[in-house]
């Protein structure tokens, strides 16, 4: 089993747990969370990540048709993130939203980000995560919340500014990788 642990796990917008391990078996299932708070000590094996850790970004560019898109405006707010972004335009609480950079690939999405993170002062990380991996996974029919038994690509959102929940000009993103934490374990 592998355990990853950070400064929290985004499972929704409404929820982001603390003090908490994810666990993974070698193909990628989840097979338990464990509550720190519930244990006497820290499960052994534990690789712990500065950082957010969430499932993997889903581009509805890719997942869906383009009449499929222009449908999705009537339910949620769709705006792309690509480097020809002016601005981000307000969020409305009131009605969910899809961030699509237009990839899946982790180091196109972190060039779009250096390029696009001062337009993207203004906005809360969970809302961009949201907006990432959340809306865009139960629109496209996939996983959109870490479940036992679920098979996930875990990302790692690191160089946050979590006081503030803000992105920063040096935020990233990075996989979670089994190879990551053998190396650990040495």
């Amino acid at each position: 089993m592998y355990r990853f642990s950070s400064v929290c796990i985004f499972v929704s917008p409404e929820l982001q747990l603390k003090r908490t391990v994810i666990e993974q078996d070698q193909t990628g299932c989840i097979k338990n969370f464990i509550y720190l708070d519930e244990q006497y000590m820290e499960p052994a094996n534990t690789l712990f990540v500065d950082g957010i850790i969430s499932t993997q970004i889903v581009s509805l560019k890719l997942a869906l048709l383009p009449k499929e898109r222009d449908e999705l405006n009537q339910q949620i707010q769709y705006i792309e993130l690509n480097k020809d972004i002016t601005g981000i335009p307000d969020v409305n609480k009131m009605k969910p939203f899809a961030f699509d950079f237009g990839t899946e690939n982790i180091d196109e999405i972190n060039e779009i980000l250096l390029t696009i993170s001062p337009k993207l002062k203004s906005l809360n990380i969970f809302d961009l995560i949201g907006g990432s991996v959340y809306y865009p996974s139960k629109i496209a029919g996939k996983p959109a919340e870490p479940a036992l038994n679920n098979h996930a690509k875990l990302l790692v959102w690191e160089n946050i500014d979590l006081p503030n929940k803000k992105i920063t000009q040096k935020t990233r993103i990075r996989a979670l990788t089994i190879s990551e934490h053998e190396v650990q374990k040495q």
